[in-house]
């Protein structure tokens, strides 16, 4: 971006337009004075930002309004530039951020970023250069390259990037892993290339994961892969169109797979069997048990199954994926999370990440009704924060559902440690739960493994 400074103290000159440069990679140009910068402001009309001392010392001494001078010129002319002013100054009828005399320098390049609009992410972009790095687990899901693939090696001169998919190139999930296993975490596009990229990324996703005519332990590891991307975009993005977009199609995926498949038995086999990560087996699991008990419960109508397995697919998709480490989802208690002996922000997120989804969710306009609840008390905490150590009947329907099915498929997953049967884990839950509301899932989950095992 282009950026003029007028300025006439040369150690804030040099300050600034470093600052500017390293992190922003902005062409700077500065200027001491009024009638200069007016000038290179004309011959430069589309520049990003001027950043402008409120007073400046003129040539013959006297205090010169710089700030005054160049607003007064840009709001004459209607140009678009941002101004960000140094110092105390007011104007009415101008629009112009500020900064006082006295800051450090993250404080200006944080004003400077949101002045400017520009997100942490388009930063991160930035500063990469021409070419930005896509995590390699992208490319999963994709078997042609939209554009030329780069990967990046150190060198003593400098980083060198080297082509090594060229665009139009097919390649598949093994390829792929070949550059993983020589320790290869991220390939590169040209920055140009970035939207064509995501473009074609979300297409040929959406193919690969609502493909029917693949077998299920392919469309199981596609979908699981597919869950690990989007784990991975709302930890680095947040909530994205992208993202959105994404995410949208695997749900609708996971629900047309759960009516699909109507015995548990070969089911449970092929995801178990499966080497998709734990995180999607966890939630692709609790959808697939918990669609089988609502057809049993009498708060679940005919008329509002379909909306009910909808959200209940939608809650499982997103209530843990915010946690990306496996001992992080298998915690599910307070003892359990003692003994991880976790400290710091990973404490933090462990015991927060359902009031952190919850809130997520909220700004998602396509997220079905009443999933932020389920999201939020899925721990048995009404505000989503910590565990409970009594599960109380003062919660929603779906998310005293949604407690129970998830300690059933968690115990499940956990069948090599614990060595329990599924008639074992159903009498273990019948004794944790003794609530009549718990109780009428767990019979509902008894009935629904007695017909398909």
């Amino acid at each position: 971006m282009k950026v003029l400074v007028v300025e006439s103290n040369p150690k804030a000159i040099s300050l600034l337009s470093s600052a500017l440069r390293a992190e922003f990679n902005a062409d700077v140009h500065t200027e001491k004075h009024g009638v200069p910068g007016t000038a290179y402001i004309s011959e430069n009309p589309l520049l990003d930002l001027v950043v402008v001392r409120n007073i400046n010392a003129s040539p013959t001494n006297n205090a010169e309004e710089t700030a005054k001078v160049i607003l007064n010129f840009i709001y004459d002319n209607e140009l678009k530039c941002k101004v960000l002013v140094l110092g105390e100054f007011e104007a009415a009828g101008f629009e112009f951020a500020h900064i006082p005399d006295r800051f450090k320098v993250s404080e200006f390049t944080t004003i400077v970023r949101k002045t400017l609009g520009i997100s942490l992410e388009d930063l991160k972009e930035i500063r990469q250069g021409d070419y930005i790095p896509i995590e390699i687990q992208n490319f999963y899901v994709m078997n042609k390259a939209p554009c030329d693939t780069y990967i990046k090696l150190a060198r003593a001169t400098g980083d060198q990037y080297v082509k090594r998919i060229h665009s139009g190139d097919e390649f598949d999930k093994e390829g792929i892993k070949k550059y993983e296993s020589q320790g290869v975490t991220e390939l590169y596009v040209p920055k140009d290339q970035k939207n064509l990229f995501l473009e074609a990324q979300l297409k040929q996703y959406l193919v690969s994961i609502t493909d029917n005519s693949k077998p299920e332990p392919v469309l199981v590891e596609l979908r699981s892969d597919a869950y690990d991307i989007n784990q991975t975009l709302i930890k680095n993005t947040g909530i994205t169109e992208q993202m959105i977009l994404m995410s949208q199609a695997s749900v609708k995926a996971m629900v047309a797979s759960v009516a699909h498949n109507k015995k548990l038995g070969s089911l449970l086999k092929n995801i178990l069997n499966n080497k998709g990560s734990f995180a999607y087996k966890h939630s692709y699991l609790i959808s697939v048990f918990a669609s089988a008990c609502m057809h049993k419960m009498e708060w679940s109508e005919d008329k509002q199954l379909e909306a009910n397995i909808e959200r209940m697919t939608f809650a499982a998709f997103f209530h843990d994926i915010l946690l990306i480490e496996e001992v992080h989802i298998k915690i599910r208690n307070k003892v359990d999370l003692y003994q991880a002996k976790l400290e710091g922000k990973e404490k933090e997120l462990v015991l927060e990440h359902a009031n952190k989804m919850a809130s997520l969710v909220h700004e998602m306009k396509f997220a079905p009704r009443g999933a932020e609840q389920i999201i939020r008390e899925h721990h048995g905490a009404r505000n989503g924060i910590g565990y409970s150590e009594v599960y109380s009947s003062n919660l929603g329907a779906m998310s005293i559902m949604f407690i129970v099915i998830e300690d059933f498929v968690s115990s499940l997953l956990d069948f090599k440690e614990n060595k329990l049967s599924i008639k074992e884990i159903i009498e273990v839950m019948g004794e944790r739960y003794p609530l009549p509301s718990y109780k009428k899932v767990i019979k509902a989950l008894t009935e629904s493994l007695s017909e398909s095992f």
